[in-house]
């Protein structure tokens, strides 16, 4: 390659689609959710004009103009023209939501932004210092595609990207050339590196719900003049979500189980300094049954007090549920006691160790 070429990889930006999944918001944190798809958006592309990128790919679903409406394009818009006044181009394949080549006319898009029909692959080129320095080959989504096998590349064309929406797990066609394969529709981050090109769908810029767990991102790309291809992918969310569990003993008292919280929370906020994390606990325990740990009043004090330890803040940990798990390990006591529980367990105890033993509910 004559020269080294760097450019922004993004999809699935939803800016039509708020978070959910939570059952209270906190007052403090509206504002975030509310605007939380925006500003991962918008951190793509300070992003872009920041490390001076040489164009944007936009894989698919960044909005669905009418559930998004006037905010949705009037934010594109902008941020289209902020990067046509540096000169970085933008080339935007259509998903299963978005049709950027049905853009309203009224709101014409800039002239920096490239679209791509479904019908097939379209190719456009982008230039450097007056050399064409990659060559985009874009489609938009189409549910009947089976393959990539209408993808053509012609000899000597600059380092080639195919650009698509693909949303299924099925392999992709490996066409002959293609260095780069940008891709969307998944809403978690996958790369695969093969010998002559990388795969790369980014993931969506911002989780919604606690099925889409962890950072949230887009890829940095980086070519140099030797050819070689490195992705980083770059955190752009503001609103996470983690799955934490923890494990501590039944008689550990209400300090210790707390200094065990605050070890593990102050690891989850030194990782996700910018962000607000919504954190689900899951905790195991080991040791006789304690039924104070079981108690919902326990559960509504320790929840409590993680949410003002971590999360006064719009930055920090929120804990949206804590759960305990089953113990199999009963005190002897109880078996022992001259009582109805205690009559209970026996029994109990007898089905469990010989399950062929009749059942006599009378």
């Amino acid at each position: 390659m004559a020269q080294a070429i760097k450019f922004l990889h993004a999809s699935d930006l939803h800016l039509d689609r708020a978070i959910s999944s939570l059952a209270e918001i906190p007052p403090h944190l509206k504002s975030t959710l509310v605007n939380a798809a925006y500003i991962a958006a918008e951190n793509i592309f300070n992003l872009a004009v920041a490390e001076k990128v040489d164009f944007v790919l936009l894989a698919g679903d960044v909005v669905d103009l009418e559930a998004g409406g006037p905010r949705a394009a009037a934010f594109l818009l902008a941020q289209f023209e902020r990067l046509a006044q540096r000169d970085i181009r933008v080339y935007w394949c259509s998903g299963q939501v978005d049709q950027p080549d049905r853009w309203p006319a009224a709101v014409a898009l800039p002239s920096n932004v490239v679209t791509f029909s479904s019908t097939g692959f379209e190719e456009s080129v982008c230039s450097k210092n007056g050399q064409t320095i990659a060559t985009i080959l874009g489609t938009g989504y189409y549910s009947s595609r089976s393959t990539f096998s209408d993808l053509r590349i012609e000899s000597g064309a600059a380092f080639p990207i195919a650009l698509a929406y693909e949303p299924s797990d099925k392999p992709i066609f490996e066409a002959a050339g293609v260095r780069y394969w940008a891709l969307g529709g998944k809403h978690n981050r996958s790369l695969v590196e093969r010998n002559s090109c990388v795969v790369v769908a980014p993931g969506t810029s911002q989780a919604r719900s606690a099925d889409e767990i962890g950072q949230h991102s887009c890829a940095l790309v980086k070519v140099d003049v030797t050819g070689k291809i490195r992705v980083e992918h770059m955190s752009v969310d503001v609103v996470r979500w983690a799955a934490q569990n923890l494990a501590f003993a039944e008689s550990a008292s209400d300090e210790e189980i707390k200094n065990i919280f605050a070890d593990r929370g102050l690891k989850l906020a030194t990782e996700s300094t910018e962000q607000i994390v919504f954190v689900d606990w899951q905790i195991a325990t080991t040791g006789d049954f304690n039924p104070r740990l079981r108690s919902s009043e326990w559960r509504r004090r320790m929840v409590a007090w993680l949410r003002t330890e971590f999360g006064s803040s719009t930055k920090g940990l929120w804990t949206t549920t804590l759960e305990m798990d089953s113990t199999r390990t009963l005190p002897q006591t109880w078996y022992d006691e001259d009582t109805m529980m205690g009559d209970y367990l026996r029994t109990m105890g007898r089905f469990q160790a010989d399950p062929q033993m009749a059942l006599q509910l009378q």
